[in-house]
């Protein structure tokens, strides 16, 4: 069986099996040509981002530099938003907090593989009195749950690695 993730396991079944060989140029030509292309393409957008970043660095703005991006304005987003792709949740949280008048900018790459620069101009602090005991109980049932899930991820892990395969 293969573990796909805690609740979900697949077992497959060779109907047929080929003999290893090497591939004719000519029968990977194509997705060859495409890897390239996809490769180089990637290559040209990051180069563009790392301008695009500097420049925002130095203007604060931007829509200047947006000409060739889709620009997304996203306020006050909270770790849990889904307006925002969770990469970009993620990366914005991980972030410096922007020194004053400045903003914080950085790269993602999204599960399409495609590119979002991501600005943070300023972080508001949690006002914890706001949050009823309740809420509280239930931010460290989460938490205690997270972290319970990451132990077994890590004893799912070892476990596996340390595990010994014998033929019959």
């Amino acid at each position: 069986p293969i573990e796909i993730d805690k609740a979900n396991a697949m077992v497959l079944r060779v109907k047929e099996h080929f003999a290893v060989r090497a591939q004719t140029f000519e029968e990977v030509a194509e997705q060859l040509k495409e890897q390239l292309l996809t490769k180089k393409a990637l290559e040209q957008l990051q180069e563009r981002a790392k301008l695009a970043m500097v420049e925002i660095k130095e203007t604060g703005d931007a829509s200047t530099s947006s000409a060739d991006f889709e620009l997304k304005t996203l306020k006050n987003i909270s770790r849990i938003d889904s307006q925002a792709p969770v990469e970009v949740v993620v990366k914005a949280f991980a972030m410096a907090h922007p020194k004053s008048d400045k903003v914080a900018v950085d790269t993602v790459t999204l599960a399409d593989n495609s590119l979002a620069i991501v600005i943070v101009d300023k972080v508001i602090d949690a006002d914890l009195s706001a949050i009823s005991a309740e809420e509280m109980q239930a931010i460290g049932t989460a938490l205690a749950t997270r972290l319970g899930d990451q132990a077994y991820g890590v004893f799912v892990q070892e476990t596996q690695a340390a595990a010994e395969v014998e033929r019959l």
